[in-house]
């Protein structure tokens, strides 16, 4: 159980931290650039973070034990898997599919804009002040 927590982990952290530079980049370049510049920025630490919990689980292989063998073969391929899809299938996907979802959000939006839902906003009430959004 918590090799499968675990595996679903690190599935999904090098993607959220290549989708989140690929959003965060702006709208005026084309699709292309965005996947990029994310990669610039991401790809090296998320080998390097990679690359540090592989050195760190590689001593696992070296254990007498069936169950911690597992343990180690599991954490190991989803890594691998992992980097391999956030750096070289997301980007990918990311560049060909975004001019669609570009469009969608465009539609999206203009339809809240012009029935004027956007001018709604939350109150999120805490214990010590009121945040609005």
């Amino acid at each position: 159980m918590i090799t499968m927590i675990m595996a679903i982990g690190f599935s999904v952290e090098y993607c959220a931290h290549i989708t989140y530079g690929f959003v965060s980049n702006s709208s005026n370049v084309t699709p292309v650039e965005r996947s990029i510049e994310a990669m610039e920025k991401l790809a090296c630490p998320i080998i390097y973070g990679s690359m540090s919990t592989i050195f760190g689980v590689t001593i696992l292989a070296f254990i007498n034990s069936y169950m911690i063998l597992v343990f180690f073969k599991t954490i190991f391929l989803v890594i691998v898997i992992g980097v391999f899809h956030a750096l070289i299938l997301l980007p990918t996907i990311l560049s060909i599919t975004a001019p669609i979802i570009d469009q969608i959000s465009q539609k999206l939006c203009g339809s809240v804009k012009s029935s004027k839902q956007n001018d709604t906003h939350i109150s999120i009430s805490t214990n010590s002040n009121n945040l609005r959004y």
